[in-house]
Formats: C-alpha cells, structure tokens, sequence
C-alpha cells in the first residue's frame, strides 16, 4: 500500500466519523423537537378542550369572536455544512421510526385570554370648549315666571306661589310704605303749621272794653291765626318735651276728624278733637259759656308715634309719669294747665260690671256724680300717686285707641287729669308714684290673664 492510498483511506474513515456524528446528532436533535411538539400537542389539545367548554357555557349569554390561533412554526434541522475539500459521503441509511412518547398531564392550566387588550398611548382629552349660553331677553325672563304649557304639576304649583308671594310683598310693602308717607306728611304740615305757634304768657283772656258789652273777649295772635286757619279749632294741647302738640278742633260729630287734618287734608293721623258735645270756652254774643267738666280729647295712637301714640308710655315705662306729668291745654283765649292723676285701661265694648263710660261723663249734676266718677278712675289706675282730686276741678280726659285686648276689641288707653289749682305745685303729689297692685280691670283682661280680681276693701277713695 503506497502513500496515497494510505491518506485516501484515512480520508474516507473520517469522513465516515463525521457522517456517523452528525447522524446522532441529528437523531438527538430530532427526538428533542418530537418530544418538544407532542408536548405543545397536548397543551393545545387541553387548551383546545377547555376553551370550548368556556364558550359553550357563555353562547346564551353572548356571542364572542373566538381569537384565531396562531400557527407554531416548527424549527428546521440545521443543513449540513457543504465542505469542497471532502468527498461527497454516502447516503444515510433510513432512519428508524421514534418511538411516541406520551406527553405528561399539566395541571394548572391557566384559562385562555378571551380578549387581548389593546395597548395604547392614551394622551390627555382635548378641552372642549364651553359654548356660551344665549342669554335670555328680559321678556324671556319675565314670563318665565309663570307657569307654561310644558311645566310639570310641580313647577307650575312653585310658580303659583311664587307669584302669589311676591304680589303679598308687594301689596304689604305698599300698605306699609302708604301709612309712613301718609303719616309723615301730615306731621309735617302739623310742624309747620305749630312752628310760628306762641303761646301767650298770661292765664286771663285778652279784654276790651265796649260801650255796649262790659267785656269783650279778644283771641291770642297764635290763637286768632289757628281759627283764621280753620275756625274749627277750639284750642292747643301740649304736653312738654313729648310729641303731643297739636291744635284742637271741634267738629260736628266725632267722625268729622278722624281721618281730616286740621286744614281740611285727608289723612290717616286725622286731627286732635273734642268730643262735640263738649263746651270749652266758647264765646257767643260776647259772652263766654260755661266750659264742661270733663273735656273729652280724642286722637289717633299712630305707629310712628304721632299724635296720641306717645301715651302709652304712661303705661309702659315706670318713669315716663313722673317725667311728664303735666298737661297744657290752652283755649283761644285762656291757658291752663292739668295735673295727671289717672292712667287707664278701658274696654269699650264691656257690657258686664266692669263697664266704665267715661265718655259720657261731660258735666256733673253734684257731689256724688263727680267722686263716683273720679274713684272709678282711680281704682282702675295703673300707677298709684299722691294727686288729690276735689270736688269742682275741672277735668280733661284724652282718650285713644289701644290693642290690648286684640284688633277686634275697642281697646281704650285713658288719661285722666285734673286742672292745677292757683299757687299749686306743678309737680306736688306726682314724684312717687308706684305700680298699683289692686288694679280694676274689664272683664276680659281676667278672662285671659291669672290675676286677682279688684278687692274693694283696699280701695282709698278720693274725698
């Protein structure tokens, strides 16, 4: 054996070992992605199996798109390497057929992803942008306040009483409004009609003598320029540093002046007046006439305060009497003075034992009438004093409405003095006065209040 013959068959074994490698190699291979697919078999099978048990379950309820399966590709054996210096080998003989291995049973699987979720860059929201709302015209507005054809039973009812409400407001704020401009007016042509108002430093008429009268009776200036003015007016009542100042009148009956100013004006607060049945230094043919007793004094209890509405302070505040316990009330041609000794609630409308008409009491026949007057006033007193009253004083009585006893009942707040006597004190017999504690009362205030009736036997008469 030469040389050559030598390298051809050293050759040729190794390209055997070479061919003899690579098969096992390749068998290896082989059996490793046969194991490797009967196992991605069985898993699919499973997945497979229980998918469609899933889906048989939810086709009542809804149709869902099964998601497609992809296919698996299978990996290709790597292609022997081609070498040009090596003889081309010989083919492989056939290779036997692997045995299957049974692929184990994975437990846990877990359940195929119906749906897989889209990923994407979510990026902010654009602002929309607000559209402006078209504003209503004021005739929108308006009859948007009552109730339209398309409103609900609900919103029509709101609507209703809405309306109603606001034409309430508007009526009472008119009322309102309607009563202090009413008010206001009327005391202002009284302050105006006050302010030149002088009244005259002496306590006998103004005289004359006349060839055929003794005497004539000449009014004060302030006095002649009131009559001028309305010759009505009988008078000026005055109470200091009050707001009671006004000029009386007489009328023809108590109605006259109710709601008619002293210059003839309509008005709320009315005037200051006399009863007309009463006589207060008139004077007829030249002669003065006998005065009443008791001068009744009517006026108005105003809100405002106006008028006569400042008398309930004697009723309200404990020191308002002692204050202002004085009255002036000046005739055209005499000035007087009162000292107040009584201050009273009366009701009008009594009709029991209680009844006190006052208004009726004008002129006094004797003794008797007048202490019997004078006592009831008296054991009705809300503030108890030191004034004595006697017989022959003459009196004025200010009378003015009161709604103690409600709107319905004629409620009557009274002040009861007595004409100061010549040389008197002004202010003796009224600066210690006190809560009376025996106070007679209308009926009705014990019908609705726990007091104790008016025990007579500690009643201290005047007289």
């Amino acid at each position: 054996m030469n040389k050559n013959d030598f390298d051809e068959k050293s050759n040729i074994d190794s390209s055997r070992e070479w061919e003899d490698e690579m098969s096992r190699r390749i068998s290896e291979r082989v059996s490793k992605l046969e194991n490797k697919d009967s196992e991605l078999l069985a898993v699919l099978e499973e997945t497979s199996r229980q998918k469609k048990a899933v889906l048989h379950q939810s086709e009542s309820v809804s149709e869902k798109k099964e998601v497609p399966k992809k296919p698996i590709k299978k990996e290709t054996p790597p292609q022997p390497v081609k070498n040009d210096t090596v003889s081309k080998p010989e083919p492989l003989p056939p290779l036997k057929p692997l045995k299957k291995v049974s692929a184990p049973v994975i437990q846990n699987i877990p359940e195929p992803v119906k749906e897989v979720p889209e990923y994407t860059v979510s990026r902010p929201p654009k602002k929309k942008k607000k559209k402006k709302k078209k504003r209503k015209s004021f005739k929108e507005s308006f009859l948007g306040l009552f109730p339209q054809h398309g409103d609900s039973m609900l919103e029509k009812c709101r609507k209703i009483i809405y309306m109603i409400s606001i034409i309430t407001i508007i009526i009472c704020g008119y009322i309102v409004l309607d009563y202090y401009i009413d008010t206001t007016t009327a005391q202002n042509k009284y302050e105006d009609i006050m302010q030149d108002y002088i009244e005259p430093d002496v306590s006998e008429p103004v005289t004359e003598p006349d060839e055929d009268s003794p005497i004539k009776y000449l009014m004060t200036p302030s006095a002649q320029r009131l009559y001028n003015m309305n010759p009505d007016v009988v008078g000026v009542i005055n109470i200091p540093d009050t707001d009671v100042f006004y000029p009386v009148v007489k009328g023809k009956d108590n109605v006259e002046y109710l709601n008619k100013t002293v210059s003839g004006d309509e008005a709320r607060a009315g005037s200051i007046f006399i009863d007309y049945r009463n006589i207060f230094d008139e004077v007829k043919d030249g002669v003065m006439q006998k005065s009443s007793d008791n001068i009744i004094i009517y006026g108005h209890e105003m809100a405002t305060g106006k008028m006569f509405g400042s008398l309930k302070m004697y009723k309200d505040n404990s020191y308002y009497y002692e204050e202002h316990p004085i009255i002036e009330f000046n005739s055209n041609y005499f000035c007087y003075k009162y000292k107040i000794f009584s201050v009273m609630i009366v009701d009008a409308d009594d009709k029991t034992d209680t009844r006190y008409e006052y208004w009726n009491a004008l002129d006094f026949d004797n003794e008797k009438e007048f202490y019997d007057f004078v006592n009831e006033a008296k054991r009705r007193n809300i503030r108890l004093n030191d004034v004595d009253v006697k017989y022959g004083d003459p009196l004025i009585t200010l009378s003015t409405c009161n709604e103690i006893f409600g709107k319905e009942r004629e409620g009557r707040l009274v002040i009861m003095a007595r004409r100061l006597r010549d040389g008197e004190d002004p202010l003796a017999g009224t600066q210690n006065s006190s809560t009376n504690p025996n106070i007679k009362w209308p009926s009705i205030y014990y019908d609705y209040n726990n007091v104790e009736r008016f025990k007579e036997e500690e009643f201290v008469p005047y007289g």
